[in-house]
Parts: C-alpha cells; sequence; structure tokens
C-alpha cells in the first residue's frame, strides 16, 4: 500500500517543494485521498497520480500566499471620483477631457508609508508618528518626480499631508512646513499670503477658553467668537493687517501640543519662495474677489487655485494662466485630502 510517508518522502525531494510543511501535506492527502476514498493501491499509476494530488495542493496554497502578500503590499487605488467627466484648464491636463483623477505613470508612484520613520513605534496600521488613525481619505500614492522636487507645500488645508509623509519615510525629510494639519478660512488665508513675511514671523498665541466645556482654546471670529469651533484648538496670529486663525482640524489636543508642532515645523521649514508651492482651493468662505487676489500674489512663482468649473466666467481674465485649475468637482463633495487624490502634488507648476 501507498502510505502518507512514501508518498511525502518522495514530494520533498522534488526541487522547489523541499521545504514543504508536512503539515501541509497531511491536510491535502486526508482531503484529497483519504476523504474521496482514492486507491492506495501500490501500483506506477497510483504512485504518479498521487503525487500529483500533492504536487497540485502544494501549488495552489504557494499561489494563494503569495497573492495574499501581494494584496497585503499592494497600495490602496485611488477611488474614482463620483463624476464622470471633467475638463482641465490648469497645467496638470489642460484642455484634456478626464474621466477619472490625474494619473501618475506607473513609474513615478511611490505608496504613501503607513508608518512615519520617528522615535514613535505605531502598532496599528495608518497610525501616524503622533499615534493618529490616518484619515480614511488621504490618498495612497504620490509622484516620485514631486518628492524628487523637494516642495514646501505652503497650503490652506491639508492637501500635500501624503507628499509631506511619503518625503519623510522615503527622504527622511521631516515636516519642513508648518501647514500640515491645519486648515485656514479663505479670508484669512489671503491676509496671511499678502503679508507673508511680516506673518510668518509671528509666534502664534494661545487663545483663552470660550467656556468650561471649552478643552482645546477653540475660540473662533467665525463663530461669533462666543462658543468653540467644534473640538480642537484655534490658534492666533495678529499682525498689522488683522489677526489670522490656524484650525487644527486634524489634531485633537491641547493647545500647547500644536503650538509646539508649528514652531517645530517652521523652525524646519526654508524661505526661500522658488521652493514653496502653494495652494489655494474655494472652500471655506472663499470668494472670487479672495481667487483673484491669490492669482495676482506675485511673490510665489509656484502656486495652484483649484475652484469649481462655474466660476470659469468669473476668472476669464486669467485664462491660460497656468496657477488656474478648473474642476467639476464641487467643494461641497471634497476636502483638502480628497483635492490631493484627484490631484496630486505635481513636479512642475
Amino acid at each position: 500500500m501507498l502510505t502518507l510517508k512514501v508518498i511525502s518522502d518522495i514530494v520533498t525531494n522534488r526541487p522547489g517543494f523541499k521545504k514543504s510543511k508536512q503539515s501541509d501535506i497531511k491536510k491535502i492527502w486526508t482531503k484529497e485521498v483519504v476523504k474521496k476514498k482514492l486507491s492506495i493501491e501500490d501500483t506506477p499509476r497510483n504512485k504518479i497520480k498521487l503525487q500529483g494530488i500533492i504536487y497540485k495542493g502544494l501549488t495552489e496554497k504557494k499561489k494563494k500566499k503569495k497573492d495574499k502578500k501581494a494584496a497585503k503590499d499592494k497600495p490602496i487605488t485611488l477611488n474614482k471620483p463620483k463624476t464622470t467627466k471633467r475638463i482641465e484648464t490648469g497645467p496638470l491636463n489642460k484642455g484634456k477631457v478626464v474621466k477619472k483623477a490625474i494619473p501618475i505613470p506607473k513609474k513615478n508612484q511611490v505608496a504613501v508609508p503607513d508608518k512615519i520613520n520617528t522615535k514613535f513605534n505605531p502598532v496599528e496600521k495608518n497610525l501616524t508618528a503622533y499615534g493618529k488613525s490616518t484619515d480614511e481619505n488621504e490618498p495612497e500614492k504620490v509622484d516620485r518626480e514631486a518628492l524628487k522636487r523637494d516642495w514646501t507645500i505652503i497650503s490652506d488645508n491639508c492637501w500635500g499631508v501624503a507628499y509631506n509623509k511619503a518625503a519623510n519615510k522615503l527622504y527622511d525629510r521631516k515636516y519642513r512646513t508648518p501647514f500640515a494639519g491645519i486648515f485656514f478660512m479663505a479670508p484669512d488665508w489671503i491676509t496671511f499670503l499678502e503679508n507673508f513675511d511680516e506673518y510668518i514671523k509671528i509666534k502664534p498665541t494661545i487663545q483663552p477658553k470660550v467656556n468650561e466645556k471649552d478643552k482645546y482654546n477653540g475660540a473662533s471670529r467665525w463663530k461669533g467668537g462666543k462658543r468653540p469651533w467644534y473640538n480642537y484648538t484655534v490658534l492666533l496670529i495678529t499682525g498689522s493687517k488683522g489677526p489670522v486663525e490656524i484650525h487644527y482640524a486634524h489634531e485633537h489636543t491641547v493647545p500647547e501640543t500644536a503650538l509646539r508642532k508649528w514652531t517645530e515645523r517652521l523652525a524646519r521649514m526654508t524661505r526661500d519662495k522658488n521652493d514653496m508651492l502653494v495652494k489655494m482651493d474655494d472652500r471655506d468662505r472663499f470668494s472670487v474677489a479672495l481667487g483673484k487676489r491669490f492669482l495676482e500674489l506675485k511673490q510665489f512663482p509656484h502656486k495652484l487655485l483649484f475652484v469649481h468649473k462655474r466660476y470659469k466666467k468669473r476668472f476669464q481674465d486669467f485664462e491660460g494662466d497656468k496657477s488656474l485649475v478648473l474642476m467639476d468637482v464641487p467643494s461641497s463633495q471634497r476636502d483638502g485630502l480628497q483635492l490631493e487624490g484627484l490631484y496630486h502634488v505635481p513636479a512642475k507648476v
């Protein structure tokens, strides 16, 4: 009779199967031979047949294991935009009709790491260096050529977060910009940019608590100053043109921590405006007048304004401006992270 041991010895002597586990062979034998009551009479034909069954079972197991590992390592693909068509006028795909997110050439794709290379050691998938869960809308891929450009992202919201994470992991470039995990109201953002050299030197201040329930010192004049803005810190920069609020929407932490992050990241930021990529979009009390003031900023040679296509006629004076990107995805359907998923940080502007 042909026993499990006899067949197992034959199989494990074959190249490519020498490291096969006896437990795996036994499972296949039990399932495919014993339960199906196949003949184990010691004949040349049966010997070849039983070997083939074991070989097939082990090969399928290897393939499943390999596919599982590949699926685990594969970056999560971006969700398709809800819209079916988008006409671009900006520098990324000017004049073309696009049916999905602006693609990155395959050779340039870089997966955004789940863990950031710092002293922190998160144990759960997608935790940032501060132990915070990554937003599900965060894009999973960035452009390698854009990383080589080494932009300093100056953004009014979370657009650029994935770029900064990848730069940190792959090039050991810790956040070189304080404009990460925060957002500005559009009027404040224009005030800040128009007076950038003054306001960037002013240390933000922690506001007093609005009431006993205000855990994060989140007073905001956009809420009338009478109650905190949701449940996060709002720092204040007061310059010659009035106060500007910094909303730490993704940092549900004490204001001292928010201030520390701003100070540490600002210290690493370049002051060379040729290396800055300045961005604004049509959210948070945006107006056409504010958008035009942004496009007229001469001190920033590299900037991008993302606005909905309904503004096209209002911006006709800027037709052909490489800094203007018209979209058919309204602001109500995207935040900064989702916008970066549709429009990755480019290598050139």
